[in-house]
């Protein structure tokens, strides 16, 4: 075993179905402030040096990655000094997965009792690079990024994620974030994933499986994309994201949950919080798992007429089942982000308002079959 191995890994958590549900967070970026480095190891690179700005590198290799494990990204930005000559630090920018540090990969999930484990193994990774950095400096650390995580693991009975993610794209999460931009892709070495973000927010949805055997390249990701494809390990993952994609969408979205001022820093102790992070996350997933827009995007993809004969069934008056049909071809067709948009520009807001109240209220009362998107979101 060789001595990254020996200062990393240690003793080895039990990697059981249960670490997969837990709530948590995954890549985040730091930048460190007022260090000191001394000279570094051949294995960083210099990336660009003017007279102003002197900026030094370590991403780690695929040979990194399977002779140490999971590293960081480094940077190391440095300016020139007011006294006299030579460089100094002006920060160290580390940009790291929580999970990864901890098992190698980001299969599993971590929680609040993980932190101790995790700032020991963000040193060791620290040190095997050349930077002496203590539990305090990154403690200290200003957080600039944070993603917030979860697995959805779904049962033999259910498809995988891809065959029903690909409709989630005429779903949305809802007004609360402006300028809301939305790209779905699928990729042969990727499955699957939708994204919907803006300049501060991002939020995602992706097939863990396809990820990770596509992307695998520590000894702990292969060993998971192994078992997963011979069937012991769990396969069947969506994994939701929420970022926080720069400083500022840090400090005012964290002080909405945990209170202070918009100008404070934030730090990684304060985002592992298993009560921050659920509450993130399930304010998100609730926008966009809106059950009267779920509800109509399953429903158009059967004939009309059995639509109807479904609705008269359920107990649905004519005019319900009319008005219930028309909204379903319209997400179908359109999207629901995009109809609440199209109905805001011709009539007033109350009255999609209304509008969204009968047909919450026609689910509620006359409830219909649902197939197998209604029952994940469930």
């Amino acid at each position: 075993m060789n001595l990254m191995n020996k200062a990393i890994k240690g003793k080895k958590k039990a990697l059981c179905k249960g670490l997969l549900s837990k709530t948590m967070i995954d890549q985040f970026i730091i930048d460190l402030y007022g260090l000191s480095i001394p000279e570094l190891p051949s294995i960083w690179q210099t990336k660009t040096q003017s007279a102003n700005q002197w900026k030094q590198l370590f991403n780690p290799s695929k040979q990194d990655y399977l002779k140490y494990g999971y590293l960081p990204n480094f940077v190391i930005v440095r300016i020139p000094s007011k006294f006299g000559k030579g460089w100094y630090v002006d920060r160290l920018t580390i940009q790291a997965s929580a999970p990864k540090v901890i098992f190698g990969t980001n299969y599993y999930g971590i929680k609040e009792r993980d932190y101790e484990v995790f700032i020991r193994r963000m040193i060791a990774c620290c040190q095997l690079v050349g930077l002496p950095v203590t539990q305090a400096q990154l403690e200290q650390a200003t957080l600039r990024e944070i993603a917030f995580c979860f697995n959805f693991i779904f049962g033999d009975s259910f498809p995988y994620p891809q065959e029903y993610l690909k409709r989630m794209g005429f779903l949305d999460i809802g007004k609360r974030y402006d300028e809301v931009k939305n790209t779905d892709f699928i990729e042969s070495t990727h499955g699957y994933q939708g994204k919907y973000y803006n300049g501060q927010v991002g939020w995602g949805i992706y097939d863990q499986r396809a990820r990770i055997i596509s992307q695998a390249k520590t000894q702990e990701e292969m060993e998971v994309a192994e078992k997963m494809k011979n069937g012991s390990l769990p396969d069947k993952i969506a994994r939701m994201e929420v970022t926080y994609q720069n400083q500022n969408a840090v400090k005012q979205h964290l002080t909405t949950w945990l209170g202070g001022n918009k100008k404070q820093t934030r730090h990684l102790k304060e985002v592992f919080n298993k009560q921050l992070s659920q509450d993130i996350l399930i304010d998100i997933f609730n926008k966009f798992a809106n059950e009267v827009n779920v509800a109509a995007l399953e429903f158009p993809i059967m004939p009309q007429e059995t639509a109807l004969r479904l609705s008269s069934e359920s107990g649905m008056t004519q005019a319900e089942a009319y008005l219930w049909l028309a909204h379903s071809l319209c997400v179908q067709q359109t999207g629901s982000l995009q109809l609440k948009e199209m109905l805001d520009k011709y009539f007033r807001r109350q009255y999609r308002g209304r509008l969204e109240r009968s047909l919450a209220k026609i689910i509620k009362l006359r409830p219909l079959p649902k197939s197998t998107l209604g029952q994940i979101f469930d």
